[in-house]
């Protein structure tokens, strides 16, 4: 089922975990999932949109995760 997603001869890539974070730059981009108090409904629609649209969606972040593991954020027709 899974199989044509596999690609042989590809491996993850050592993750260095002595090199320092860059703390010049966001961990995320600061405009996505920010949503005006103006307006709760359009909150609440976008997040019962990407609900039902990604299985893997997280609230909090607003974000999802791809089927070849990649995080991205959710932008639904409501933000």
């Amino acid at each position: 089922r899974n199989q044509d997603r596999y690609r042989s001869g590809i491996k993850a890539q050592p993750f260095d975990v002595e090199s320092p974070l860059d703390t010049t730059k966001p961990l995320s981009d600061p405009k996505k999932g920010i949503f005006s108090d103006d307006h709760p409904e359009a909150r609440s629609e976008h997040v019962r949109w990407c609900l039902k649209r990604y299985h893997s969606y997280a609230v909090r972040s607003n974000t999802y995760v791809t089927y070849d593991g990649r995080t991205r954020f959710c932008d639904s027709p409501f933000d």
